[in-house]
């Protein structure tokens, strides 16, 4: 199963189904649930949101910056003659505006590779859900043989029993020996063994599946054939490398360092930003009040 496909299948399911929660009793219901709650999808889809702001800060390095700042001083026990030369108290505001003009292309490749990690970051996402619904994929099928081969562990368990029974019973007649009965017991006995292993197999699977979509099975269909399988290995191929997520990932990253480098080698160029200010000064009616 190609990640693309199973990337499509699992999408059109949580468009199609909304609502309350769903009993996972099918492929499709489990592949929702996983979509939904697991806890690996929330932790990338998290990251790519901490990815998405990268550009508005990249941008603000081209945004216009204000900055402002207040001194108020006051003197205390002064003699009169200083206080006629000098106020008691000062106070002084500045504020002052800073436009970037040109910047030798810095913050445009900045914005760029930071818009081109933003791509490569989605494509990282589809990535982990493709590799989460296979792995759902993996575990649903892996409940469904192991109930199935606990299934049939039971089932010899039971034949053999009766078989046991059956031997004893020939053997105080005299029809078999001790030994025909002593094989029967061992065959019981490794049937009982294959048993509690399968169980044991069936639980570990029940487990991965609950770590992966979140709730318990329940009644778990046979799934769907696949739609849209190719036609053949080479289409196959040639599918994988135009659309796997981690090859799309890493061109994103290649572009977006060739961006990094440009926005490097801007420090080499000028750069021009136009500056305005003004000061304010108030002696608050104190100079020459002495």
């Amino acid at each position: 199963m190609s990640p693309a496909l199973v990337s499509r299948l699992a999408l059109g399911c949580a468009l199609a189904l909304t609502g309350g929660a769903l009993l996972a009793d099918d492929l499709r219901g489990a592949l929702v649930s996983a979509y939904e709650t697991n806890p690996t999808l929330q932790a990338a889809r998290a990251s790519q949101r901490a990815t998405d702001e990268g550009v508005p800060i990249a941008r603000s390095a081209g945004l216009p910056s204000l900055s402002g700042s207040a001194t108020y001083s006051n003197t205390v026990n002064r003699s009169a003659l200083s206080s006629v030369v000098s106020p008691d108290q000062v106070l002084d505001a500045q504020v002052n505006l800073s436009v970037p003009v040109y910047s030798g292309g810095a913050v445009k490749n900045s914005i760029r590779s930071a818009e081109t990690r933003v791509e490569a970051g989605q494509a990282d996402l589809r990535g982990t859900e493709s590799g989460v619904f296979s792995q759902v994929v993996a575990a649903y099928l892996d409940v469904i043989s192991s109930e199935a081969i606990v299934g049939l562990s039971k089932k010899n368990v039971q034949v053999l029993q009766v078989n046991l029974q059956s031997t004893r019973d020939r053997f105080e007649i005299g029809d078999l020996t001790r030994t025909d009965v002593a094989q029967s017991q061992s065959r019981l006995a490794q049937a009982k063994s294959s048993l509690r292993s399968s169980q044991a197999s069936l639980a570990a699977s029940r487990e991965k599946y609950i770590q992966l979509v979140g709730k318990a099975p329940v009644d778990l269909q046979a799934p769907p054939p696949l739609p849209g399988m190719p036609n053949s290995s080479d289409e196959a191929v040639q599918t994988a490398l135009d659309n796997n997520p981690d090859l799309l990932a890493a061109r994103q990253r290649s572009k977006a360092a060739g961006f990094d480098s440009a926005a490097a080698g801007a420090g080499r160029l000028p750069k021009i930003s136009l500056f305005s200010g003004a000061d304010y000064t108030d002696y608050l009616g104190t100079l020459g009040a002495g």
